[in-house]
């Protein structure tokens, strides 16, 4: 990083929180503003998650399912008393198997989608943690004075690079 700007000069009285010096800020704004959007993301693909979960609930109650029983059991009755044809007994069947097997697929898929959606916020807590950090490094820019005083000597000027030890 380069300083851009130094507010202060020697024998410059200051005051506590007063800005002395910005570095230059480009490059940590990029990479906030990346964060933003990678949180962003992650926060969208956390309702998509939450959606499917719900959605897999819904099609787990299945609600038409002793319906399609009835029926089922109806045309069994019809087709022993001669009233309905094997063909639309066993179609009354087949209804009845499929929506019991979608309704097997739905709660199995509901702890697909449960973990999915674990997954999604683990996602979205490690991106708001980074963009946290990296508002805190945007904040390193902006130096201030500590205290009230004067300023005794400045060793470096507009230009010059600053290198940070973490």
């Amino acid at each position: 990083m380069l300083f851009r700007s130094l507010n202060t000069d020697i024998n410059h009285t200051v005051h506590v929180g007063e800005v002395l010096a910005q570095l230059d800020q480009q490059e940590i704004l990029d990479e906030v503003a990346a964060q933003k959007a990678q949180l962003d993301a992650a926060e969208a693909n956390l309702r998509s998650a939450q959606a499917a979960v719900a959605y897999d609930r819904v099609a787990a109650e299945a609600p038409d399912l002793p319906d399609w029983q009835r029926n089922w059991q109806r045309a069994a009755e019809m087709e022993k008393s001669g009233v309905l044809s094997k063909q639309n007994a066993d179609q009354a069947q087949q209804q009845y198997l499929s929506a019991a097997n979608a309704r097997d697929r739905a709660v199995a898929q509901i702890t697909v989608d449960t973990a999915k959606q674990r997954q999604a916020q683990s996602q979205v807590a490690q991106a708001e943690a980074s963009l946290k950090q990296l508002e805190e490094q945007l904040s390193y820019t902006t130096i201030t004075s500590p205290i009230d005083g004067v300023v005794l000597s400045r060793d470096v000027q507009v230009g010059d690079a600053v290198s940070s030890i973490l």
